[in-house]
């Protein structure tokens, strides 16, 4: 592992300690030193991110568009953060923040599609399949919640579509993994696939939460997140041209 690398893997380190450690000290969460926590490490991701993309030669199309993926969502972040220290108010479930968000969901589905070439034949069933089954769970779900709890439900709806998209994503990192373009790849697109699971059960988690008492997952919520970027700058670390080259053969 080059010098350059090791300093981004510490840096990576420190941020996601610094995160948990603000995570689980309910005083430094009164501070929102958690969002700031949170945030330092989305940015270092996609940093990384196009740092890798620019230097790889494999694959290096699929790594921008991730990175240009991670980078849309971060400004999504940005503009909602701005919103609320400006408003004084809490950004609607549903607002033109979300155009930042489905931007990244067709980002990271290109990168898949396009570049990877998943799904490819009886596969664009499965994904199919996987949407639908993800979209009647979400309705089963979320029209119950709301209906008992007085809620609109072309809102919440509305916010189901993200817990469904991740679903599908899931299902393509997961296809990838199973059959990498190279088996040195294995590792960090699982990882990666990890880091996707991660993210839709945040979103799952959010999306039921506005459902039901807000206070009882918001924890889970918040902590899924950040666990997304974590494990996606661990899958990058992983990468072979970052791994340290093996010790040359004794004579």
């Amino acid at each position: 592992m080059s010098k350059t690398v090791r300093v981004w893997a510490n840096v990576g380190t420190i941020l996601a300690a610094f995160w948990l450690m603000t995570f689980l000290v309910p005083e430094a969460r009164t501070m929102m030193l958690d969002v700031l926590a949170s945030f330092l490490l989305g940015l270092w991701v996609t940093l990384f991110l196009w740092w890798t993309a620019s230097r790889v030669e494999r694959l290096r199309r699929f790594w921008r568009l991730l990175a240009a993926g991670w980078t849309i969502a971060l400004l999504g972040n940005i503009v909602w953060g701005a919103y609320e220290m400006l408003t004084g108010q809490p950004l609607p479930y549903i607002s033109l923040v979300d155009i930042f968000y489905l931007a990244r969901y067709a980002l990271l589905f290109a990168a898949f599609i396009k570049v990877m070439k998943v799904p490819a034949g009886k596969q664009w069933v499965n994904l199919i399949t996987v949407l639908g089954a993800s979209a009647i769970l979400a309705l089963a779900l979320y029209c119950a919640s709301a209906l008992s709890a007085h809620q609109s439900l072309t809102l919440y709806l509305a916010g189901a579509v993200y817990p469904i998209l991740d679903m599908g994503l899931i299902y393509l990192a997961l296809e990838i993994w199973l059959r990498p373009p190279q088996e040195a790849l294995r590792l960090p697109l699982g990882l990666l696939a990890l880091a996707l699971v991660a993210y839709g059960a945040a979103n799952w988690l959010n999306a039921y939460g506005h459902l039901i008492d807000w206070s009882a997952i918001s924890g889970l919520a918040s902590l899924f997140w950040p666990l997304s970027d974590a494990l996606t700058g661990l899958a990058l670390l992983n990468l072979p041209c970052y791994r340290a080259n093996p010790e040359p053969p004794a004579a």
